[in-house]
């Protein structure tokens, strides 16, 4: 076998990975229990509820997840596992610094197919907290400062609004 060894300064080929994150629309929620800026509660339709979707935003830092079980003949579920990824971490190799930056897509088990990116970005930051998305049939959601797009603040318990009375989300309201 040759001895081969790779430049560590050559620019890379960059993999530009998107990913459509399906969120469970905020009017399909099911019996939502609300605390100020969190909502937990349950989203049952199916197949979409057989995944993860997440997206996580903090200042800096910004992460988004989409896994989708069960993708039966759908062409880029048709291995029993394949990955393609790109990462950097503190990069100083181009005159942009690259705290992290992380890209990856799969499918495995025939059925499974996913993608998920990592980035912490200093040029960009977010004076917010803002992270939704489900895990299964349980959808999280929490937002500081609240927001209607996120979470509303509110106090409720399995669909029933405690404060304010009229407090719109999922199912409530």
């Amino acid at each position: 076998m040759a001895d081969t060894k790779t430049d560590p300064s050559a620019e890379q080929p960059k993999i530009d990975i998107s990913i459509k994150i399906a969120f469970a629309p905020q009017e399909e929620l099911l019996a939502p229990t609300l605390c100020c800026c969190y909502g937990l509660s349950w989203y049952l339709s199916y197949p979409a509820c057989c995944g993860i979707q997440q997206e996580c935003i903090c200042l800096c830092m910004e992460f988004g997840a989409s896994i989708k079980c069960f993708q039966f003949g759908v062409k880029q579920a048709t291995t029993c596992i394949q990955a393609t990824s790109h990462s950097k971490c503190l990069d100083l190799t181009t005159d942009k610094f690259v705290c992290l930056d992380v890209q990856e897509q799969f499918s495995m088990c025939f059925c499974i197919t996913g993608a998920r990116v990592c980035k912490c970005d200093f040029d960009n930051v977010k004076m917010y907290l803002s992270c939704k998305g489900n895990s299964l049939c349980c959808d999280q959601r929490c937002s500081i400062p609240p927001n209607d797009e996120v979470v509303p603040f509110g106090i409720a318990c399995c669909g029933f609004p405690i404060h304010p009375k009229d407090v719109k989300y999922g199912t409530m309201g």
